[in-house]
């Protein structure tokens, strides 16, 4: 596995984040404590998501478990509806705080957690923080694309606060539209092997700090780039939506 460089959130340092076994990644996000975190939830679990979508690309098993303060049934099935909204896979575990407090320390690679105060985990472990939602009630909304809002995410780093303004919603649904018609029409034409350059620029990208918002940056420039085959284009963008979950290929048929 090609190491991630995460910004520890207690040194605010490039740390490396290892397998916790030879092909095995158990990531664990902790809900933030403050009143109304729920958009906060579902940013960090967003962030965890992107980790483990590239750990797979790479051969590497990523659990993700949650640790929430109130781990009932009701809890769990509402969290589990937001997330599949926002294309997040399903976590492999909920728990407890208390239960991860009390494991040994070794048995996760990363902890995640939202703004505030941090949780206490073995200082060996890595720990990144993952900024703010404004408005609060962002993630929680309905809306008619929330794949929008997950764009505007990526976008920003995610240290970062980030806002879901309803003009930036509109340009990231506006993006989404453009991409996939795009990706239908090339779906029609010859393969050509997946961009050698674009992909490795992107694997970059993400191991270093986990720069989504370069990748996004990446695919607007490479699919205005008129020296790459259509064919290259359609296998790129497909292949890199397997960790950005945009749903890309979507209109493949309706074209």
């Amino acid at each position: 596995m090609n190491v991630f460089r995460l910004t520890d959130a207690r040194t605010r340092a490039l740390t490396e984040v290892q397998p916790t076994g030879r092909r095995l990644l158990r990531v664990c996000v902790h809900a933030p404590a403050a009143p109304g975190g729920q958009s906060d939830l579902l940013r960090v679990l967003l962030v965890a998501d992107v980790v483990a979508r590239a750990a797979d690309l790479q051969d590497v098993h990523a659990v993700v478990l949650v640790a929430l303060a109130d781990a009932s049934a009701q809890t769990v099935a509402r969290l589990k509806d937001e997330v599949a909204a926002l294309n997040i896979h399903p976590p492999g575990e909920f728990t407890t705080t208390a239960e991860i407090a009390a494991a040994p320390a070794g048995t996760v690679a990363l902890h995640i957690a939202g703004s505030g105060a941090l949780p206490a985990v073995p200082p060996a472990t890595p720990l990144i923080e993952v900024g703010p939602v404004q408005p609060p009630d962002a993630l929680t909304r309905a809306d008619a694309e929330p794949l929008a809002a997950r764009l505007v995410l990526l976008t920003a780093g995610y240290r970062a606060p980030a806002t879901l303004t309803v003009p930036a919603l509109a340009e990231a649904r506006a993006t989404l539209e453009h991409w996939r018609h795009q990706v239908a029409t090339w779906a029609t034409l010859s393969s050509r092997p997946i961009h050698a350059p674009t992909q490795q620029l992107c694997r970059d990208a993400l191991a270093e700090d986990l720069d989504s918002g370069r990748v996004v940056s990446a695919l607007h420039r490479f699919a205005a780039d008129p020296d790459v085959p259509e064919g290259a284009k359609f296998e790129t963008f497909a292949h890199l939506d397997r960790i950005l979950g945009l749903d890309l290929a979507r209109d493949i048929g309706r074209i």
